[in-house]
């Protein structure tokens, strides 16, 4: 979704992928939703967020007891621009009935 409202390049969904690869499970911030994220510099034109819900939950591979059924992608340009979203978004993903909203 931010690639397609150009908030990402390529190479920032590939820095994703990788960032999962060698650092495994720390994107799934609570259970059954990831932040999926890179570092800036990977490709983040502007900082955005979009939030993709999956109908179906989907086992995260290594440990498929794991299941996946939202996946907020943040976009950050900066160390510091994205904060707000953040604070933002943590509201949402402590707060039970919103994030069962979600």
């Amino acid at each position: 979704l931010l690639r397609a409202d150009g908030c990402i390049t390529a190479d920032y969904v590939d820095a994703i992928f990788e960032s999962f690869a060698v650092n495994g499970d720390y994107m799934i911030v609570v259970p059954e939703v990831v932040l999926a994220h890179a570092r800036p510099g990977s490709g983040a034109t502007r900082t955005g967020l979009s939030l993709l819900t999956l109908r179906t939950p989907v086992p995260y591979a290594p440990n498929p007891d794991k299941t996946i059924t939202a996946v907020f992608t943040l976009a950050a340009t900066d160390d510091d621009a994205h904060l707000g979203l953040m604070r933002d978004l943590a509201e949402v993903l402590v707060d039970d009935a919103a994030l069962e909203r979600v």
